[in-house]
């Protein structure tokens, strides 16, 4: 049947049917020789603008035009008048790819991307071996990866990335010994990565992130010495890290995250010493964080929260100076925050809250220039908040609550002019709220609940005009709320119960202020029970 389509389109141009061409004129196709390949190419190209709404296509300049093929939108031609190249990417394509192109055997560039093409790919573009860059990603490609893909082996690129395509990953793209860029991501492709893609040497990328795979991670993979990044994900994967991934010299890009796996980080990561992000987070993993990690002098990103990880942070990671992002947090590290940390003074990100760190916040940290988030809360931290944080003049949200700390709150931390969120509820915090927050004009939220401190609220939190969520309840305050919170207008959470005698005027313009909040708790300043709800 494919054969009787060809002779008939072929017999369809030796009539000298009349065609449009692309100023609107008809023009007549001349005559072609059945006997050329370039019949077979201009026959596929013809098939492949029926198959996927040609007329309908963004750009199809010169397309079924008596015009040489090498005019037609999209495709190139040799010197010999066979295509080599065809692009009609991002080109509202709909349809699907007829088999027919596979007869485009000179072609060395097929990109189809970001189109809206489905059914399957055909296996017989398994027959274009002089391809090599093959581009379908991001359209609606469903079924499996023809094994025949893996006779094409001059490919580089193979780009099958935001598709709908399922099953298993195909031993044969083993075979493709010259691939430099493999993106099978965004898919729901199944069952375990193919260990003879360890075979790929000449690999730089592999992208199998957010698909469904299962398995362990082959330790094959460890022999992609050429491998700069990979990414596998938001998968399935389970078992642990195999060690011999530290073998990956050339990897700048690590990311196993969001999967299930277990056991220890192998210590060899820390030879991967061009490393520039590691994503171990979402995972099981468990035991201690290797101080060989402090040996990965380019690295940028640091990602291993939400594991099993136990055992002091290692004073090594203060050595990663090139750092600007550390979220170790939902663990269950021990013992003290390393002095050490506060030479990363690139740092921008500094999570280590919900674990069971103790001791004293380290001055030290004042040292960290360039920092924006600093998180601690829901440890066991112990003693003042450190005055040296004031220092910290790019900080937007500082999040130490839950805690056992005591004292006063630094008046210095009004000097972080920047700041989006201050949260130090679920403390041990003693005396009064200092007037000197009032200059935080930026603040969004501000949460001193369930601690200590005593006397009225200073006037000056009236200046806070940006503040959307304040809570001091579960403290010694007194007096009543000071008229000058009347404007700060946008605030839609304001607790203050469960205080000595802390109370809101019973006057129409505060009972009007407070019901326009929305979410409010706490008493007014009369002899009964009633709520400003």
């Amino acid at each position: 049947m494919n054969r009787y389509r060809i002779i008939m389109r072929v017999l369809v141009f030796l009539s000298g049917v009349i065609v449009a061409s692309a100023c609107g004129n008809s023009v007549t196709s001349p005559p072609v020789d059945p006997s050329r390949p370039t019949t077979l190419e201009r026959a596929a190209l013809v098939a492949l603008y029926e198959a996927t709404d040609g007329p309908n296509w963004a750009n199809n300049d010169n397309w079924l035009s008596a015009a040489p093929t090498g005019h037609w939108y999209g495709v190139v031609m040799d010197v010999s008048g066979r295509a080599i190249r065809l692009n009609l990417s991002d080109n509202e394509l709909t349809g699907s790819i007829p088999e027919e192109l596979g007869s485009l055997t000179r072609l060395r560039t097929l990109w189809l991307y970001e189109n809206n093409l489905s059914g399957q790919i055909p296996p017989e573009l398994g027959n274009l071996t002089s391809l090599e860059s093959l581009a379908l990603s991001k359209n609606n490609f469903s079924g499996s990866i023809p094994p025949e893909l893996g006779n094409i082996v001059a490919l580089e690129l193979l780009s099958l990335w935001q598709n709908n395509l399922s099953g298993r990953i195909p031993p044969e793209l083993g075979n493709l010994g010259s691939l430099a860029r493999l993106h099978l991501d965004a898919n729901n492709f199944s069952g375990p990565i193919p260990p003879e893609l360890g075979g790929l040497a000449s690999l730089t990328e592999l992208h199998l992130n957010n698909n469904g795979l299962t398995g362990p991670i082959p330790a094959e993979l460890g022999s992609l010495t050429r491998l700069r990044t990979l990414r596998l994900y938001d998968n399935r994967h389970s078992g642990p890290i195999p060690p011999e991934l530290g073998g990956l010299a050339s990897l700048t890009e690590l990311h196993l995250n969001n999967n299930g796996l277990t056991g220890p980080i192998p210590a060899e990561l820390g030879s991967l010493t061009r490393l520039r992000t590691l994503r171990l987070y979402d995972n099981r993993h468990s035991g201690p964080i290797p101080p060989e990690l402090g040996g990965l002098a380019s690295l940028t990103e640091l990602y291993l929260h939400n594991n099993g990880l136990t055992g002091p942070i290692p004073a090594e990671l203060g050595s990663l100076t090139s750092l600007r992002t550390l979220r170790i947090s939902d663990n269950e590290l021990t013992g003290p925050i390393p002095a050490e940390l506060g030479s990363l003074t690139r740092l921008r990100t500094l999570w280590f809250y919900d674990n069971y760190l103790s001791g004293p916040i380290p001055p030290q940290l004042a040292n960290l220039a360039s920092l924006e988030s600093l998180s601690f809360r829901e440890n066991l931290l112990s003693g003042l908040i450190p005055a040296e944080l004031g220092d910290l003049a790019r900080l937007e949200e500082l999040s130490v609550d839950y805690n056992n700390l005591s004292g006063p709150i630094p008046s210095e931390l009004s000097n972080l002019t920047r700041l989006d969120r201050l949260h130090i509820s679920g403390n041990d915090l003693s005396g009064p709220i200092p007037a000197e927050l009032g200059s935080l004009t930026r603040l969004r939220t501000l949460w001193l609940d369930k601690n200590s401190f005593s006397g009225p609220i200073p006037s000056e939190l009236g200046d806070l005009a940006n503040l959307e969520s304040l809570s001091i309840k579960q403290n010694d305050l007194s007096g009543p709320i000071p008229q000058s919170f009347l404007e700060i207008d946008g605030l839609r959470q304001f607790y203050f119960q469960q205080n000595a005698g802390l109370c809101a005027p019973d006057t129409a313009t505060f009972r009007t202020w407070l019901q326009g909040i929305g979410d409010v708790s706490g008493l007014f300043c009369v002899a009964s029970s009633s709520t400003p709800n």
